[in-house]
């Protein structure tokens, strides 16, 4: 039985295949900071997203 449904999907705006895009995410009421531990010869980056 599905306890949810997806809403939307969430990208970020330069990543590429190998990124790791979602290695950690954190949320804050409607905010939600997304990384890429890989990104750019592995320097990593963080994308900011508000409901």
């Amino acid at each position: 039985m599905p306890i949810g449904r997806q809403l939307a999907e969430l990208e970020g705006s330069d990543t590429v295949v190998g990124d790791v895009f979602a290695s950690s995410v954190t949320v804050s009421g409607t905010t939600a900071v997304v990384g890429t531990c890989v990104h750019a010869e592995f320097a990593g980056r963080a994308y900011v997203f508000e409901a």
